[in-house]
């Protein structure tokens, strides 16, 4: 949203310019705002009461929209408020910045492939709460499909199938809603919708084609479809087959969906996609191991202890909610520990943990303790290994600095991966399981590289070393949560902040106008940590930190 554009309409605490529709929404009465109470984005739709000739349908989509309100799902677009005037009926609702389903495909026709199951099972996901709520949406097309951090929003819950049934979207009609046969939508007409909208986005066409309009309502009506050739996954013909079927009665319904083939497979996918223990560093591993032995040596229920920090209630906790569970278990953790914690967990970047998440994740379905178990094996491995090269080096006076240097095959004092896997097999035959957990224990600062003094302080068993390391990064990262506070709390604009330093304007700025930047914050701060803080946002260690790297960093 333009800070500078100007408002001429406000109600409560909503403000929005009434002559610049919002764009993207296609639609004249739609218009981006601003909530001045907790200053965020906000779509404001406003419905002109003399729309609504109907007093019934007008209080029936009221209670179905408050009905949706009360409701949480990361599928859903939220809706913060409805208010009446004398002339308009106001929604106020979630902004996604990513569109709609059909604008995010046009512009990311690269991720295409890799999102359409995502996608599928976003939107499976959301009917099948939906359709447990009773609720019902009637006019599902893929404008109103929106797409924010990456997860479907569904929108739009039937207003347009009672304000506009004078001129319907038929792409989309199932054959009862075409023939008129019914006033109110149905699961059926969903479910219907939903094969539409899937057959387009696999195959770039609706599945009844026609030259006319009228052409394709006669082929929907004789319910004449062709799959080509490119869907050769019976999994996908079985389940487009089912979901397209004229018959109501024939038809799937939601039971049918979640017990087909493909659905299954989704989930099962899913389900591999989701992080295990052996996904997460030794950190986040004992941080949820403290959780489960103070849960369990107290008698705790986990579910009455989730639920007494789910304020919402809808059965998943947010970041703030995490901090506090966690810190019943130890309250000296640090935000910046437990917001790790919270992102590993979080992996499809919804914003939220479910109850069924963090059991999984914490052993009660999935056996904490043996991961755990293996760990110490791993440890026990490795302290063997590590036991042989500190002798080696020892007897033969090694130079350290010149192993290391050996393998950094782009001389940036950095190992990634290949690089520091190729080391530790020169030493010993070593399993690639144990290579991974020795690297990522040794990536303290969570780089994806390990840098000389990483390596150095753990082959040496250089303890004194070790903490300095962590003291460097956990200061690094205050001073990037207070930047980031600035920025998005305050609304620092990024650009200033970087121009502030960037003195010449030529772009980007060297260590010295970095350190000058830093100092702002903490006059006191050691050069030490701005080094370290310089190095990280330096991906490319040119020396220079340009504002792409300095604007990546921050987001």
């Amino acid at each position: 949203m333009n800070e500078n554009e100007k408002f001429d309409k406000r109600l409560d605490n909503y403000i929005w310019n009434s002559l610049r529709p919002y764009k993207a929404s296609g639609i004249n009465n739609v218009f981006l705002g601003k909530d001045l109470l907790i200053d965020r984005p906000v779509i404001i739709k406003a419905l002109p009461i003399n729309q609504f000739t109907d007093e019934f349908i007008l209080n029936n989509l009221l209670t179905e929209w408050q009905k949706i309100q009360s409701l949480k799902s990361p599928f859903l677009c939220e809706i913060y408020n409805i208010l009446l005037t004398r002339n308009n009926l106001y929604i106020f609702e979630e902004y996604c910045p990513q569109g709609n389903l059909r604008q995010f495909f046009i512009e990311n026709l690269k991720e295409k492939e890799k999102k359409i199951a995502q996608f599928l099972n976003d939107i499976i996901k959301a009917f099948e709460f939906l359709a447990k709520n009773q609720i019902f949406h009637g006019n599902l097309k893929p404008e109103n499909i929106l797409i924010s951090n990456n997860l479907v929003k569904i929108n739009d819950f039937g207003f347009k199938h009672h304000l506009f049934r004078k001129n319907p979207n038929h792409l989309y009609q199932s054959p009862a809603q075409l023939s008129n046969k019914t006033k109110f939508p149905s699961i059926k007409d969903d479910v219907w919708a939903i094969g539409c909208i899937y057959y387009e986005i696999l195959f770039g066409k609706t599945p009844f084609f026609g030259l006319t309009e009228a052409e394709m309502i006669k082929n929907l009506k004789k319910n004449e479809f062709f799959l080509p050739e490119s869907a050769k996954n019976p999994q996908i013909e079985e389940f487009i087959e089912g979901i397209l079927r004229k018959s109501e009665e024939k038809r799937w319904n939601f039971h049918d969906i979640l017990s087909s083939n493909l659905v299954k497979t989704l989930r099962e996918n899913e389900v591999k996609n989701k992080p295990s223990l052996n996904d997460l560093d030794y950190n986040a591993k004992s941080i949820l191991m403290n959780l489960e032995q103070t849960i369990r040596k107290n008698h705790l229920d986990l579910e009455a202890l989730f639920l007494r920090f789910d304020s919402s209630g809808d059965q998943s906790i947010d970041l703030k909610e995490f901090l506090a569970l966690l810190r019943i278990v130890d309250p000296k953790l640090t935000i910046i520990q437990i917001e790790r914690v919270f992102n590993m967990i979080d992996c499809d970047g919804s914003g939220s943990i479910s109850l069924e998440e963090l059991k999984d994740l914490m052993g009660f379905k999935s056996h904490i303790n043996e991961g755990f178990i293996e760990d110490r094996e791993m440890e026990v491995k490795i302290g063997k290994m590590m036991y042989v090269l500190r002798e080696t080096i020892n007897r033969n006076g090694l130079n350290l600095n010149a192993i290391f240097a050996r393998y950094d095959n782009s001389g940036d004092m950095n190992l990634d991966k290949l690089e520091f896997f190729s080391l530790l097999k020169d030493i010993s035959p070593i399993e690639e399981e144990m290579s991974d957990y020795l690297f990522r224990k040794l990536d303290f600062d969570g780089s994806g590289d390990i840098n000389f003094n990483e390596f150095r302080s753990y082959v040496m068993e250089d303890t004194a070393l070790q903490k300095k390391l962590k003291d460097l990064e956990e200061k690094t990262q205050e001073m990037v949560m207070f930047l980031r506070n600035l920025m998005y709390g305050q609304k620092l604009d990024m650009k200033k902040l970087f121009a502030r330093a960037d003195r010449k304007g030529k772009g980007k700025i060297n260590e010295e106008e970095f350190k000058e930047l830093i100092e702002v914050i903490d006059k006191q701060v050691k050069i030490q940590v701005v080094r370290h803080f310089f190095k990280k946002i330096d991906k490319d260690g040119s020396g220079f930190i340009e504002y792409e790297e300095f604007a990546s960093y921050l987001k």
